[in-house]
Protein backbone atom coordinates (compact mmCIF):
# COMPACT_ATOMS: atom_id res chain seq x y z
CA UNK A 1 0.00 0.00 0.00
CA UNK A 2 1.39 3.41 -0.94
CA UNK A 3 1.77 6.06 1.72
CA UNK A 4 -0.39 9.14 1.36
CA UNK A 5 1.41 12.26 0.18
CA UNK A 6 -0.23 14.48 2.80
CA UNK A 7 1.62 15.19 6.03
CA UNK A 8 -1.53 15.25 8.16
CA UNK A 9 -4.49 12.89 8.38
CA UNK A 10 -7.70 14.86 9.03
CA UNK A 11 -9.59 14.08 12.22
CA UNK A 12 -12.51 11.65 11.71
CA UNK A 13 -16.13 12.74 11.59
CA UNK A 14 -16.59 11.71 15.24
CA UNK A 15 -14.30 14.61 16.20
CA UNK A 16 -16.80 16.98 14.61
CA UNK A 17 -19.55 15.41 16.70
CA UNK A 18 -17.39 15.97 19.80
CA UNK A 19 -17.41 19.69 19.01
CA UNK A 20 -21.17 19.78 19.53
CA UNK A 21 -20.67 18.32 23.04
CA UNK A 22 -18.47 21.21 24.10
CA UNK A 23 -15.07 20.20 22.76
CA UNK A 24 -14.08 22.64 20.03
CA UNK A 25 -10.77 21.11 19.02
CA UNK A 26 -11.40 17.37 18.84
CA UNK A 27 -8.50 14.93 18.72
CA UNK A 28 -5.18 16.21 17.37
CA UNK A 29 -4.26 15.24 13.79
CA UNK A 30 -1.82 12.38 13.33
CA UNK A 31 1.45 12.98 11.52
CA UNK A 32 2.08 10.33 8.87
CA UNK A 33 5.81 10.55 9.46
CA UNK A 34 5.26 9.36 13.05
CA UNK A 35 2.97 6.52 11.91
CA UNK A 36 5.36 5.39 9.19
CA UNK A 37 8.14 4.73 11.70
CA UNK A 38 6.06 2.28 13.75
CA UNK A 39 6.04 -1.27 12.40
CA UNK A 40 2.73 -2.98 13.23
CA UNK A 41 3.02 -6.37 14.89
CA UNK A 42 0.25 -8.90 14.38
CA UNK A 43 0.10 -11.91 16.65
CA UNK A 44 -2.73 -14.22 15.61
CA UNK A 45 -4.65 -15.86 18.41
CA UNK A 46 -6.68 -19.08 18.52
CA UNK A 47 -5.11 -20.34 15.28
CA UNK A 48 -5.35 -23.99 16.37
CA UNK A 49 -9.03 -23.61 17.29
CA UNK A 50 -9.85 -21.91 13.99
CA UNK A 51 -8.13 -24.66 12.01
CA UNK A 52 -9.94 -27.36 14.00
CA UNK A 53 -13.31 -25.76 13.26
CA UNK A 54 -12.61 -25.30 9.54
CA UNK A 55 -11.38 -28.88 9.03
CA UNK A 56 -9.25 -27.89 6.03
CA UNK A 57 -7.57 -30.48 3.85
CA UNK A 58 -5.21 -30.49 0.84
CA UNK A 59 -6.74 -29.38 -2.45
CA UNK A 60 -9.44 -27.14 -0.98
CA UNK A 61 -10.06 -23.54 -1.96
CA UNK A 62 -10.55 -21.22 1.03
CA UNK A 63 -11.49 -17.56 1.31
CA UNK A 64 -10.19 -15.44 4.17
CA UNK A 65 -12.32 -12.29 4.26
CA UNK A 66 -10.54 -11.11 7.40
CA UNK A 67 -7.13 -11.05 5.74
CA UNK A 68 -5.11 -8.65 7.87
CA UNK A 69 -1.74 -9.55 9.31
CA UNK A 70 -1.84 -12.91 7.56
CA UNK A 71 -1.33 -15.18 10.56
CA UNK A 72 -4.49 -17.24 10.14
CA UNK A 73 -4.24 -17.11 6.35
CA UNK A 74 -0.74 -18.56 6.41
CA UNK A 75 -1.86 -21.40 8.67
CA UNK A 76 -4.86 -22.12 6.42
CA UNK A 77 -2.66 -22.13 3.33
CA UNK A 78 -0.39 -24.74 4.90
CA UNK A 79 -3.44 -26.95 5.53
CA UNK A 80 -4.81 -26.77 1.95
CA UNK A 81 -1.48 -27.45 0.25
CA UNK A 82 -0.68 -29.18 -2.02
CA UNK A 83 -3.17 -28.24 -4.69
CA UNK A 84 -5.23 -25.85 -2.59
CA UNK A 85 -5.69 -22.11 -2.92
CA UNK A 86 -6.25 -19.25 -0.52
CA UNK A 87 -8.15 -16.17 -1.63
CA UNK A 88 -7.79 -13.18 0.64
Amino acid sequence: MEAMSADIIPAPACAEQGASRGSRLGPPPISLSAVDTIAPVHIPIMVREVLECLRLSPGQIVVDCTFGGGGHAEAMLHRVRPGGRLLG
